[in-house]
């Protein structure tokens, strides 16, 4: 199940505005990949990573978790992506496709068999940092998505209803970075299930994390 968050920057005391993220939210998923994010591939320049993940991607992130940043930026349809046993896409693995692609019915066919071949498909995960504004070309170029998702900004007053649990606000200097967490008015953790969350859950600040120093925790840091 996803958990979702918001990348931002810190506006004050528990407010922000950013970006959704969908998946692995958590803060030993997203707070320990943007800590080393920064570390690693921006060089500790929080403004140039802020940049491209709050400026330069207004749809949103499904995950940035495990990304190979020096391949393009963008979702990649794994349905096209070539399977390691046969060499054949994903797609051509599975019968119902066939037809909504223009293409016969493999022959022999078994009614209630779905699998197109002897095996079923070996795909290597895409390692893209997947955003929801691009998408990856069968040429492996990043380019707008045809029908995008609005500008996902992000901020305190309305992330808690659409289900984010987690924020990971920047301070303006660039050192820390404030995890925030979504609490209903009884005190209880808000978890935000399907995108549903409580409209009238408040930010609380958890940990604040200097970004200069070595790496907390992150399994330690709870709401």
């Amino acid at each position: 199940m996803s958990t979702r968050a918001c990348i931002a920057r810190s506006t004050g005391p528990d407010t922000f505005t950013g970006r959704y993220q969908h998946w692995d939210g958590y803060p030993s998923g997203l707070g320990r990949t943007l800590y080393e994010l920064r570390r690693d591939v921006f060089a500790g320049d929080t403004a140039a990573m802020l940049a491209t993940l709050i400026d330069n991607h207004p749809g949103g992130w499904s995950s940035i978790g495990g990304s190979d940043w020096s391949l393009p930026v963008g979702r990649v349809n794994s349905s096209d992506l070539l399977c390691r046993t046969c060499l054949r896409p994903d797609w051509a693995h599975w019968i119902q496709h066939y037809q909504t692609r223009g293409h016969p019915t493999p022959e022999p066919f078994t009614a209630g068999q779905y699998c197109a071949f002897d095996h079923t498909a070996d795909v290597a995960p895409a390692r893209n940092a997947a955003c929801y504004c691009h998408e990856i070309t069968a040429d492996g170029r990043a380019v707008p998505c045809s029908a995008p998702l609005e500008d996902r900004a992000t901020t305190n007053l309305d992330a808690a209803s659409c289900g984010v649990e987690w924020v990971y606000a920047f301070t303006a200097d660039g050192c820390y970075m404030h995890v925030l967490a979504s609490e209903c008015q009884n005190g209880k953790k808000m978890i935000g299930m399907f995108g549903m969350g409580d409209p009238a859950a408040s930010w609380r600040t958890v940990a604040t994390v200097d970004l200069r120093a070595p790496a907390p925790d992150w399994e330690g840091i709870t709401a």
